[in-house]
């Protein structure tokens, strides 16, 4: 059994890029490992890697205000 850690960029503007990464302890063996993220995003951690990144455009919306992004 293996864990899955998922990291992302702790603070990002309006229209910023938010890299969501995810890592295991130890080279994947076999077949990639793959991570599906809430909003449909995939981050596939390739055979013989310990990571991988995907990135994000955080909401520009100038009426809310900033807020929390989740996923």
């Amino acid at each position: 059994t293996s864990t899955v850690n998922l990291t992302a960029t702790s603070t990002v503007a309006e229209g910023g890029t938010v890299v969501y990464t995810a890592s295991i302890s130890a080279p994947v063996t076999g077949s990639p490992v793959v991570v599906t993220l809430s909003n449909g995003q995939t981050i596939t951690i390739p055979v013989g890697s310990s990571s991988a990144s995907v990135n994000f455009t955080a909401p520009n919306d100038a009426l809310t205000g900033g807020g929390s992004l989740s996923v």
